[in-house]
């Protein structure tokens, strides 16, 4: 058995984009999903906190000048969310 996936770049409506503004904080799990948030929304759109999964995730986010608050460690959604939950507080 092969496992696979297929990132498809979303198309939120302005409404969508207008409260992930307003969002405490964003996470990324990899650089297709930065590159399509910024497509999709705009960097102005991305929140104040901002968390990614990976170093190389991280990187993408930081070329296109996106400030990353901090990168999960270990690089799971377990470790992604411990991350947030930290940065965030409880």
């Amino acid at each position: 058995m092969v496992e696979a996936y297929r990132t498809v770049p979303a198309h939120p409506t302005d409404d969508v984009v207008e409260r992930a503004r307003g969002a405490d904080a964003i996470t990324f799990t990899s650089s297709s999903t930065v590159t399509n948030y910024l497509t999709a929304a705009g960097v102005d759109a991305v929140p104040p906190v901002v968390v990614c999964i990976g170093p190389v995730t991280a990187d993408t986010a930081r070329q296109h000048g996106i400030a990353v608050t901090v990168v999960a460690e270990p690089h799971t959604i377990a470790g992604l969310v411990g991350a947030l939950v930290s940065t965030l507080g409880t």
